[in-house]
């Protein structure tokens, strides 16, 4: 301890002679600079006064500093989160997919079904997710190809604001479940989004192959039930597998 307190005094001493010296310069020329320098003092000696710890000391400016930093760290990820709420928030199906239409099974059998809706387009059923494919359509995108661009595309699509551009999440299950098998993508460029929630960030993802502009939507059928899926409910090894598979679009 006694260390301690001939620290504090030399720190007192020292700061003391730093204050009367920034006091006389500022005398002339600052009104009341003399309780102005004082408070100031203080609080550096305040913030300068050791406290014992195992093995050594620690000032108290250091404690105020450390719960500095953690508050802005709190905060930083509570932003990070409530960031993350408002993006899944956006993404979920009563928002992406706004009032979906209702299909009519045509034909086929489980996991995937032949479907058509009031305009009488003709569709792909995923029975266990409840999503609903197109085939895939020709379209023209106006200069660089994104995804926001791709998605407005499909929102154009009758019922309005039903469709959406798919994501890689649900291309996987597309994949998965051997889609291709009941509708192939065919030869063409292809364009989907990956969503990145931690990041809150939307990627488009291309597949440059030969040929036209392709697009595939996706919507949901309310009455076939399932779940929505997203990139955390898939294995890494098996997106992984579906990210380095050259044949996932054909």
């Amino acid at each position: 301890m006694w260390f301690l307190a001939l620290f504090f005094l030399f720190v007192t001493l020292l700061t003391g002679l730093a204050a009367w010296s920034v006091y006389r310069l500022l005398r002339p020329r600052v009104r009341h600079a003399g309780p102005l320098v004082l408070v100031i003092w203080l609080a550096g000696l305040f913030l300068l006064f050791p406290i014992p710890i195992h093995g050594g000391f620690t000032l108290t400016g250091e404690l105020y500093w450390d719960a500095l930093e953690e508050w802005l760290e709190q905060r930083a990820e509570r932003r990070q989160a409530e960031a993350k709420l408002r993006r899944e928030t956006q993404l979920r199906d009563a928002v992406r997919f706004g009032d979906a239409g209702r299909f009519r099974i045509l034909d086929g059998q489980s996991p995937w079904f032949r479907v058509s809706n009031e305009f009488g387009m003709t569709a792909h059923l995923h029975r266990a997710s409840g999503l609903v494919f197109t085939d895939p359509f020709p379209w023209q995108p106006d200069g660089v190809v994104t995804w926001e661009e791709a998605d407005a595309a499909c929102r154009e699509i009758a019922p309005a604001a039903t469709w959406a551009l798919p994501t890689q999440a649900e291309l996987y299950l597309f994949w998965r479940d051997d889609g291709r098998a009941v509708s192939p993508w065919g030869q063409g460029q292809f364009v989907s989004v990956a969503h990145d929630m931690d990041l809150g960030l939307s990627m488009t993802v291309r597949h440059a192959g030969p040929g036209p502009h392709l697009l595939r939507c996706v919507t949901r059928d309310p009455a076939a039930g399932g779940a929505a899926v997203s990139r955390d409910d898939i294995p890494l090894e098996e997106w992984n597998r579906f990210q380095l598979d050259p044949e996932r679009y054909r």
